[in-house]
C-alpha cells in the first residue's frame, strides 16, 4: 500500500492530542542557529531499536539510524529543516504506520515545542530547548 494512503487512513486515528503509547514525538525545535531537530521518546519497559523508523517533515522523510533506544529514553534526530514558520512532523514506524502527527507553530531559536509533562497529550511552547532530556 502506498505510504501517503497509510498516512492518510491513519490520520483520524493519531492526533496531537493523544499521549504516547510507544514511541512519539515528545519535541520540536526549529530556528535553531546550528539545525533543528526532532525528539523522540520510548514510554516502553523496554528497549527498541529505531532501524527502519521515519520522519517525515512536510512529507520529505528522514530515517534514524539504528539506534537502540532504551526504555524511557530519548533519541534525537537532527539535521531537519523545518519551517521556521511552523509545519507538520509526521513518525512512521518500520512497518509504514503513522505513529504520531504533530503540527508545530512558528518559534523563536530560543524556544521549543513538547509534550508537558514528557509523552502527556499536551503540548505547548517551551521556554527553553532540552534535546535529549526531560522537558521543562
Amino acid at each position: 500500500m502506498n505510504s501517503r494512503l497509510v498516512w492518510l487512513a491513519a490520520l483520524a486515528a493519531c492526533t496531537t492530542d493523544d499521549a504516547i503509547d510507544q514511541v512519539g514525538i515528545n519535541e520540536i525545535a526549529s530556528a535553531q542557529s546550528d539545525a533543528d531537530w526532532v525528539e523522540v521518546m520510548n514510554v516502553t519497559d523496554k528497549p527498541m531499536s529505531l532501524a527502519g523508523w521515519t520522519v517525515e517533515v512536510d512529507g520529505e522523510p528522514m530515517s534514524f539510524e539504528d539506534t537502540a533506544l532504551d526504555a524511557g529514553a530519548f533519541a534525537v534526530l537532527s539535521d531537519l529543516a523545518l519551517s521556521d514558520d511552523g509545519g507538520e512532523l509526521t513518525l512512521i514506524d518500520p512497518d509504514d504506520r503513522v505513529v504520531d502527527v504533530v503540527m508545530f507553530p512558528a518559534m523563536t531559536p530560543e524556544e521549543g515545542y513538547g509534550r508537558l509533562p514528557d509523552a502527556a497529550p499536551n503540548w505547548q511552547r517551551l521556554p527553553m530547548v532540552t534535546p535529549g532530556s526531560s522537558n521543562r
